[in-house]
């Protein structure tokens, strides 16, 4: 969708339903803006800003060849993604502040929290299906949850040129010490996931944290570039088509897979909860509740591009 044009509708009404109501109560008020609406800063950048773009981070920065826990959801890292690109645009450099830009871009991730929270409310989501988790707000201590976005989703350098936080570890942007100074630049697969169609954040009223182009690029991201990261999807796929689809049996599945890894199988439940986070927001696995209790189910696309396909496919297409 072009800068200038007409909010999308979700939906379509048939003229033939567009009918006064019959009843007295009051017709249901339709959203005409968009949560992008909020700040020029959510706005997809100009496509020539790619030739601003840095190399990914070498898979040894990385403090893990898969995503951790920390990192449950992937909408709170695109919005960032999406403020990094108009930085970038702006200043037109390839690295910037990290600093600077930690700040702006938690204003921006409170302003959008905010705005999903009430969408939350009027949708109705339970916990764990929430638009707004990993968003930093609440009353009680807003800075603190401010600093764990900035930290766990934007990311920042640590000791040995290592990287931490969803952005870097996803290979969607960098963050390193340059001249005495922290920076972070865009990748050019960060350029392209946040350039896509959100449809929560670019359809007006629109709910939904996925499209089939957005789960088609982030399965070949992982299988070609993170390929850990896409075997544990494909392990949790696979687990709970074979029946091992609740939490506590989860537990089992990804604590195995941890110790191919080689890491803590401790971590089995932080990890698993972080990747199941993900992949339900993405629309690859899909929760059944009843009362307290859940099962997982795997969708069509969970099926046919994670279960169904290897990185050597990916790699060839």
């Amino acid at each position: 969708m072009s800068r200038g044009s007409t909010p999308i509708s979700e939906s379509v009404v048939s003229p033939s339903l567009a009918r006064q109501p019959t009843t007295t109560e009051p017709p249901v008020a339709v959203r005409s803006t968009t949560i992008r609406d909020c700040s020029p800063l959510l706005v997809p950048a100009n496509a020539e800003i790619v030739k601003l773009t840095v190399p990914p981070p070498t898979l040894e920065r990385l403090g893990s060849p898969f995503l951790w826990g920390q990192y449950n959801r992937v909408l709170p890292g695109v919005v960032a993604l999406r403020a990094l690109t108009r930085v970038v645009e702006r200043e037109g450099k390839q690295w910037i502040d990290l600093k600077n830009f930690h700040d702006e871009a938690a204003r921006l991730a409170t302003s959008v929290g905010k705005l999903l929270e009430e969408r939350d409310a009027e949708s109705s989501r339970r916990r764990g299906e929430k638009l707004s988790t990993a968003f930093p707000m609440g009353s009680r201590d807003i800075a603190k949850a401010i600093l764990r976005y900035q930290n766990q989703f934007i990311g920042h350098p640590q000791r040995g040129e290592k990287i931490y936080g969803l952005l870097p570890s996803a290979l969607l942007a960098d963050v390193r010490e340059m001249s005495g100074r922290e920076v972070i630049g865009l990748t050019e697969a960060g350029f392209h996931f946040s350039s896509m169609v959100w449809p929560v954040l670019d359809i007006a009223g629109g709910l939904s944290t996925h499209t089939p182009e957005i789960q088609a690029f982030y399965a070949r991201h992982m299988a070609v570039n993170l390929p850990a990261e896409f075997e544990a999807m494909q392990t949790v796929v696979n687990a709970i088509k074979e029946g091992q689809d609740t939490p506590p049996k989860l537990d089992g599945v990804v604590a195995r897979f941890l110790a191919k890894q080689g890491t803590n199988e401790n971590l089995a439940s932080t990890v698993k909860g972080g990747l199941i986070g993900r992949m339900t927001e993405l629309g690859f696995v899909a929760p059944d509740r009843e009362g307290i209790y859940v099962r997982y189910t795997v969708t069509e696309p969970g099926d046919l591009i994670i279960a169904s396909r290897t990185t050597k496919h990916y790699e060839e297409a």
